[in-house]
């Protein structure tokens, strides 16, 4: 029982410290968007396989606020 709390514990640390990780990536590179110092899509590293669906999103719309912003300038 004690080893099953061990490895589910583990697993629960793993899981978290990715998505964590790629989420405070995400953040940044949005607030780098949006301050202009970039106008490239957010990619994702090989093992942000929890983010890549929201990644496609949120690739549209930076993409869709480039567009928008560069005209309004």
């Amino acid at each position: 029982m004690c080893v099953f709390f061990l490895l589910s514990l583990l697993a629960a640390f793993i899981i978290s410290h990715n998505m964590i990780g790629a989420f405070g990536r995400i953040i940044r590179e949005l607030d780098e968007i949006i301050a202009g110092h970039s106008q490239r899509a957010i990619s994702s590293r090989p093992n942000d396989t929890l983010t890549k669906d929201l990644l496609k999103r949120i690739n549209v719309l930076v993409e869709y606020y480039i567009k928008h912003e560069n005209k309004n300038s």
